[in-house]
């Protein structure tokens, strides 16, 4: 059943995102190494613990701040989250077998985005998307670090996600000025 839930999502998020690779195995393997499915698009697969269940005992974050700065601590590299101007959308619908369908936009200019598929120890399997460029380090550039914790930082910074039970959650944003072309 996770494996169908990954091949159907992880074929959803291609689609999206306009990737234009597509396997018509649908013989779907995410590893725990970054795999690049085309320019400015990768994927990985993150099994196991990522202090999840720590950063909620420790209150979560009331800011994007204090989420960067858990993973700093975590990480042990100076890590911030950029403010980016932008806007995007969403869509959820049935089809026409009463399938429940999700769907999103990125609203922008190109961008760098991961998507992750999560594994947790504890709680739901769930994949994300990650705008990678929302991201930045001081002293080291994101793209050195190990893919793990290029994963694990990832995790923490979801524009939309859904787990295996079919939650679906999405952070919809829009610049805020007076006119917006």
């Amino acid at each position: 059943m996770k494996n169908k839930f990954l091949i159907c999502l992880l074929g959803f998020f291609i689609a999206i995102t306009g990737c234009s690779k597509t396997d018509q195995s649908n013989d779907v393997t995410l590893t725990s190494k970054l795999l690049q499915l085309e320019k400015g698009l990768s994927a990985i697969k993150y099994e196991g613990d990522y202090g999840f269940d720590e950063f909620l005992l420790q209150g979560g974050a009331a800011s994007d701040a204090e989420v960067a700065a858990f993973l700093s601590k975590n990480i042990g590299k100076n890590i911030s989250f950029d403010r980016i101007s932008f806007g995007c959308s969403t869509i959820s619908t049935k089809d026409t077998d009463g399938n429940l369908l999700f769907g999103r936009n990125f609203d922008w200019n190109s961008c760098n985005a991961m998507i992750i598929y999560s594994v947790p120890e504890t709680g739901y399997a769930s994949i994300s998307t990650v705008n990678m460029d929302f991201i930045s380090m001081t002293g080291i550039s994101f793209s050195a670090l190990s893919d793990t914790a290029q994963a694990i930082i990832g995790l923490y910074a979801p524009l939309d996600g859904m787990n295996e039970k079919g939650l679906a959650v999405s952070v919809n944003m829009i610049q805020d000025s007076a006119t917006i072309s």
